[in-house]
């Protein structure tokens, strides 16, 4: 991914957009459309590559997206300016929605309004993964997703003795193969 100079008012105006526009895991359907479709700032290709990094990296997946993203298309400094700007319409919306909670927290009709934001946010979700998930449906890391659900949510095994028997196959099912 080199260098794609964007001006920082354009990268500030446009991740202020997505992060006014999504939550959470739902803002990374707002990334592909806007930067690889609409605009095309980005390849297919560079959105899964920044996607898989923003996973394996700690903190929210969007966050990271921003900062490299933001590095690719305006530098370093880009990278601070795009990250800023998609938190900081969340932040000013949390802060808001906190001070309304507060007065209104014994409503039930907000318990109900807060339940179907939870529905739409789940169906956003399945939305987005298979968006990004249909190309490798059936691959080692589809495969091993749906190993821990099964062994989790099912036969009820504990995630942390999931995990120490999926990950290590992870690893070795995902290692780089020899060329020949």
């Amino acid at each position: 991914m080199g260098l794609m100079k964007v001006p920082l008012w354009r990268l500030a105006l446009v991740f202020a957009q997505m992060g006014a526009s999504g939550f959470g895991t739902s803002m990374l359907p707002y990334y592909r459309s806007r930067l690889v479709e609409e605009l095309g700032w980005v390849s297919e290709d560079e959105f899964l590559r920044a996607l898989k990094i923003g996973q394996a990296l700690p903190g929210l997946n969007a966050t990271n997206m921003s900062v490299i993203f933001g590095d690719k298309l305006a530098g370093p400094v880009g990278a601070f300016v795009a990250t800023v700007a998609v938190l900081l319409p969340g932040a000013l919306s949390l802060c808001a929605m906190g001070a309304f909670y507060l007065t209104h927290q014994n409503d039930p009709g907000l318990d109900r309004a807060l339940d179907g934001v939870a529905a739409a946010a789940c169906a956003v979700l399945l939305t987005t993964t298979w968006r990004l998930g249909k190309k490798q449906l059936m691959s080692p890391q589809v495969v091993m997703v749906a190993s821990t659900a099964i062994a989790v949510g099912y036969f009820r095994v504990s995630l942390p003795l999931a995990l120490l028997v999926l990950v290590p196959i992870s690893v070795w099912s995902c290692r780089p193969k020899e060329r020949k």
